[in-house]
């Protein structure tokens, strides 16, 4: 070898274990059928069956509380649930969909929840702009943090949305799903064994950064990305299609979910569908909401997804 020595990569770093320890949920307690919405707006009997076909059935209506409200709620129930004491918490992650989801600075809906469930050990991120991946793209972080600093031992990820009564018109998107207002957190804990996160991929689409409404309907670029994000993630996981057993989706659109698992070349059975009528699409929340409320028996591999308009896409793998 001649001249300058040849630089030398560092390893690989390997990343940290972590299991979801526990899953609060906020989700708004007005339930109401989709019919109710279509009313309030003067909606058509033919948009009223274009929402039933896409699976849609109720919504929940979270007027009573704004995003912040959920979010610290949701994120108290999965720190009481998991048995931990405010101060175990070494990293606190907020995500959102919607622009108006975080409060506008100087204020900051991870500064509340830190300041009222008093996480006084937390390092405070937010997370946007992809939509309703971001939150696979937080624990993404959380784990490469974990990796990086084994002085992190539990991360608190909240994801909460809320449609405001002055944008309830907006609240369904081409008629193919209905939203829903809500929030999920999951307490990460390092090495935890049960509902373990085997492996967790995101990717974003540049062909779509302008978020260009005339293209929020699913085109091919869409089933060809959301499938090829799922099976990376099971090619990472290191466990094979056929071991598994329940897919979590969004609860976007049911025909759609449908169509991805025929290209995933898996059973219709496979897919937990309950959540597309029962609640709406809760944004960033569903696919954890799911896991939340879909049976499952220990051992068993559930295969979570999402995406998000302007071309975001993301999945996991976890073993309950």
């Amino acid at each position: 070898m001649t001249g300058a020595a040849a630089a030398i990569a560092p390893p690989p770093l390997a990343l940290a274990g972590i299991g979801i320890r526990a899953i609060g949920l906020h989700l708004a307690n007005q339930k109401r059928p989709i019919k109710a919405w279509v009313d309030r707006h003067g909606g058509s009997s033919e948009r009223l069956a274009k929402l039933a076909s896409a699976g849609a059935e109720y919504f929940l209506d979270g007027e009573e509380f704004s995003t912040r409200e959920m979010t610290r709620n949701a994120a108290a129930r999965a720190l009481s649930d998991a048995g931990l004491a405010p101060g175990q918490v070494d990293l606190l992650i907020f995500t959102h969909t919607r622009n108006e989801g975080d409060s506008p600075p100087p204020a900051s809906t991870v500064s509340f929840v830190q300041n009222a469930l008093g996480l006084t050990n937390a390092r405070c991120f937010s997370i946007s702009q992809q939509n309703c991946v971001s939150i696979f793209v937080a624990i993404k972080l959380v784990q490469a943090m974990m990796s990086n600093d084994p002085a992190i031992a539990n991360a608190l990820v909240v994801t909460a949305d809320h449609v405001p009564v002055a944008q309830d018109h907006l609240r369904v998107i081409d008629d193919m799903t209905m939203q829903s207002d809500g929030a999920c957190a999951l307490l990460l804990t390092r090495d935890w064994p049960v509902r373990r996160v085997l492996s967790v991929v995101n990717r974003a689409d540049a062909r779509y950064y302008r978020a260009d409404p005339t293209i929020s309907q699913p085109n091919t670029d869409y089933y060809v990305s959301t499938v090829a994000t799922m099976r990376s993630a099971i090619a990472r996981s290191g466990v094979g299609r056929d071991a598994i057993g329940r897919i979590l989706p969004n609860n976007v659109n049911r025909p759609n979910a449908e169509r991805v698992i025929r290209l995933m070349r898996m059973p219709d059975d496979v897919l937990f569908k309950t959540n597309f009528g029962e609640k709406g699409h809760v944004f960033g929340a569903d696919p954890f909401i799911n896991l939340a409320e879909c049976p499952s028996e220990s051992g068993e591999v559930l295969l979570l997804y999402s995406t998000g308009i302007a071309g975001c896409y993301g999945a996991a793998v976890i073993v309950t």
